[in-house]
Order: C-alpha cells, then sequence, then structure tokens
C-alpha cells in the first residue's frame, strides 16, 4: 500500500537517508512509526529489530500490515516460544523491552537494522563495576550499546530524549555512535563536561554550543506545533496484552458469569465487571498493574511535563491513579463526589499552569468547561456513550486552541475495550456498542 508521507515525513526520512544512524525525536501522533518504515524500506531490509513497550506492538504491526501485507513476528512468551519465533522466517521481529534478557540468542542474529522505540528505557548510564556486566536489568544501556555495536544500521526513536536531565542523551547516542559526542565512556562525559550542585548535574556553559550542534548534526526534532498542525485531534491507541492470570480470569468471566468468588447472571453487571477488570481491578483491589505501568512510562517519558487530562470510568480507578501517579506528576481528581467549588479551584489552577494532570470522569465536565490548557488526553477506560466522548475531547479544542492535540486510548487486546473504542470510532450509539460487546462475549461462548 502507498501511502503518501506528509510533508514533516518525508523530511524526516530524507534526515533518516542522510545520516549513518537517524534518531528521530518527534512527539507521539506524528507518524515516526511509518517513516521508520518507510527508512527500513528505502534500505531494502531483510531482517529488522524492533525493540519497544508492548503497548506500541498494535501500532507497529498497523503500519507493518498496511506496507508488506504481512505481520511482523512477535518475539513473546516463555523463553522456548521466543526463541521458536526468532527462527521462524519473517521481516519485522518485535520484542518487548523487558524481554532482551529472556532470549540472549538475539545478539547472534545478523540484523541489517536495529530499532530502538521510546529509546529513554537506555537512558540510565550502566553500572561503574563491571564484574555487573550482564547480570542486572539495569544494565541493559550497556549491553545493547555493546552487543549491537556490529550491525550495520541502528536507530532510535522518542518523542522525549531527555525526560529528567540532558544526561538522559548519553546512552541513546552511544547506541547510535559514539563518535557523535567523542565520548565511549558515561562518567568521563559527566565529569569532563558537567559540574554538580546539590545532587544535580548541570552542563558547562562552554560547551553547551558544541553539545546542541552534535544534536542538530545528528538527531531530527519534531514536535506537533513545529510540523504546523493547527486544532487537530491526532489519536493513537496503545494495546496492553494480557498476562496469561488476566486471560484465565477473564475468559472465566465471561463464560460462566463468574469473578473468582463473585457470581451473576445479569449481562449489565457482567460487562461493568469486564471493564474493571480491563483496568486491572477485581473486588476494587488492584490486581494487574500492566495498564497502569504503560502509563507511568508514558507520562515520565514521552509525556514528560506535558499538560494532560486522564479519563476514567471508576472511582477505584481515579482513587488507585491519584495515588500511583503522585511521585511522576503532580495530580488532582475529579469526580461525583468532589464539591463543584473545589472542581472550579482545581481546573482555574491546572489553567494557570499550576499543576500538569487532572484525574477525572468525563461526566463531571459538560458543556463550557474550558480544559484546553492540556495539549493532551488519556482514555484510561473509555466512556461507553459516544456523546460523552464527544463532550470530553471538546473541552480541550475550545476555539482559542491554536495547536494540535493528542488523544490516546490506553486498551486491552481482545477485550470489550476493543469493542468500546471500534463503536466510538465508527460513531456508533451506546446501545449499539453494547450489542458489538455481546456479540464478542457470545462468541466466545
Amino acid at each position: 500500500m502507498n501511502r503518501k508521507l506528509r510533508d514533516y515525513q518525508k523530511k524526516a526520512l530524507r534526515y533518516c537517508i542522510e545520516v549513518s544512524h537517524p534518531a528521530l525525536f518527534v512527539e507521539m501522533g506524528l507518524g515516526k512509526t511509518l517513516t521508520a518504515i518507510r527508512y527500513c524500506k528505502f534500505l531494502s531490509i531483510k531482517k529488522a529489530l524492533i525493540i519497544a513497550p508492548l503497548s506500541t506492538f498494535y501500532g507497529w504491526q498497523r503500519e507493518i500490515v498496511l506496507e508488506y501485507s504481512l505481520k511482523g513476528i512477535e518475539l513473546l512468551g516463555a523463553p522456548q516460544n521466543r526463541l521458536k519465533q526468532l527462527y521462524s522466517i519473517g521481516r519485522y521481529y518485535l520484542l518487548n523491552k523487558e524481554g532482551i534478557w529472556s532470549i540472549p540468542e538475539i545478539f547472534k542474529i545478523d540484523w541489517d537494522i536495529v530499532i530502538l522505540d521510546e529509546s529513554t528505557f537506555i537512558k540510565a548510564p550502566p553500572k561503574k563495576n563491571k564484574s555487573e556486566r550482564y547480570g542486572k536489568r539495569s544494565n541493559t544501556s550497556r549491553l545493547l550499546c555493546e552487543k549491537f555495536r556490529s550491525v550495520e544500521h541502528r536507530m532510535i526513536l522518542t518523542g522525549t530524549p531527555a525526560p529528567e536531565n540532558i544526561l538522559n542523551y548519553f546512552m541513546q547516542l552511544q547506541f547510535l555512535n559514539p563518535e557523535i559526542l567523542g565520548f565511549k565512556n558515561y562518567y568521563d562525559f559527566r565529569f569532563k563536561h558537567f559540574f554538580e550542585d546539590n545532587h544535580k548535574f548541570t552542563m558547562e556553559i562552554d560547551y553547551k554550543k558544541k553539545f546542541y550542534k552534535a544534536l542538530k548534526e545528528n538527531c531530527f526534532f519534531l514536535s506537533r506545533k513545529s510540523a504546523g498542525l493547527n486544532i487537530k485531534k491526532i489519536y493513537t491507541t496503545r494495546k496492553i496484552k494480557q498476562t496469561d492470570a488476566f486471560k484465565k480470569i477473564y475468559d472465566k468471566l465471561v463464560e460462566d458469569f463468574i469473578l473468582e468468588d463473585k457470581r451473576t447472571k445479569y449481562s449489565p453487571v457482567q460487562f461493568v465487571w469486564l471493564r474493571q477488570l480491563c483496568s486491572g481491578f477485581i473486588n476494587k483491589e488492584l490486581r494487574f498493574k500492566e495498564k497502569l505501568i504503560d502509563l507511568k512510562e508514558l507520562l515520565h517519558g514521552e509525556l514528560k511535563n506535558k499538560p494532560v487530562i486522564i479519563w476514567t470510568q471508576f472511582i477505584p480507578e481515579i482513587q488507585m491513579l491519584h495515588k500511583e501517579l503522585h511521585n511522576i506528576v503532580n495530580n488532582h481528581i475529579i469526580y461525583g463526589e468532589i464539591a463543584k467549588i473545589t472542581r472550579d479551584e482545581i481546573m482555574l489552577r491546572f489553567n494557570k499552569g499550576e499543576f500538569n494532570c487532572i484525574i477525572a470522569h468525563p461526566t463531571c465536565f459538560k458543556y463550557g468547561t474550558d480544559l484546553s490548557r492540556a495539549d493532551t488526553m488519556i482514555y484510561y477506560s473509555a466512556p461507553l456513550g459516544l456523546e460523552s466522548r464527544l463532550q470530553s475531547e471538546a473541552r480541550m479544542t475550545r476555539i482559542k486552541k491554536k495547536e494540535s492535540v493528542l488523544i490516546v486510548d490506553m486498551v486491552v487486546e481482545d477485550s470489550i475495550e476493543e469493542d468500546i473504542l471500534n463503536g466510538l470510532q465508527m460513531k456508533k450509539s451506546q446501545s449499539e456498542i453494547i450489542k458489538m460487546m455481546v456479540r464478542r462475549i457470545n462468541d466466545k461462548t
């Protein structure tokens, strides 16, 4: 399928072709996955390894299918299953970043290109003690830099390359090419060009010009603003894969209307339980954290310091997120029990820039509410009806908004959350979406 690239994607592709090892520092929703695949096609890649968060596999698979009419091979599951998939015939191989240590055989394959998606997972420096060389996962950065040094083409992708400190660049650029910064050792680089003040490292002024010149010559930066997207909604989906333990409980609820120690004979109750389970809850207790972990990684990485609205459907979700995200982002919550005067105060402080995150239920924001300071909305769990969805989206896209907005849907794969999202995308009514959910359950049983 020959899809036309946007102008900024063409510019990014030209940059990839011109440099030896490209770094696409492109904000979410601007199509860096497609740009990377087109770069692979330009190189006539026969075997590509993509190391990425599990939730991005859906996006990669969608683009690969559209470009090649075939799926990438997912290196997931038990080590023996990963190994079997590794030696099967394919072009693109997808490995979750946590799985690097489960399949050391990946380093024996003659890859044409290795791509790190959301590459800040290697931003941490390696341990100083080399005796710990590959024994701890904290040394993932050293492992990848050393083991893939001989791969002809290396590429990194992320929207926020330095979420915490400018030093976050070092290991990512080291993976690409040590010559970019002229140092092979993180600690030598830090000692030479940084000074420590109150446990924080700051770059020396005399070196800044040279450093940013190296970034400009070797990396491609693109924000939604610089892409020229005006008041446009950019949608992206993060699909959360089911664990074996989750699937066992989910399927039991679908087939027998039983959720561990509870039973129901009513479909509406079953739907509520299924939706809560997709957010990790059983009887108001958080049992599965895969969706939460992915949200934390987004807020700590790609969406670092972005004004964000997180929509949820259930009070336990709101309360859990408020607590779990406290150390990552200053957040406030709004739901039915929060008094209107308190809600107004929270929204006023948010729009003034006093904090960056509101976690809320969509029904608390009806017509006229202005949350246009936010440039990102995350649906941790989506409303069931189209009206509620459109109203919540409208809170961020009022007339004074001059830049594009990002809308992220977090969806558990192969669950009723897919039906809800598909129904909303097709502008289905609430009753029609419920019918889609019923069909999925009937198909399973």
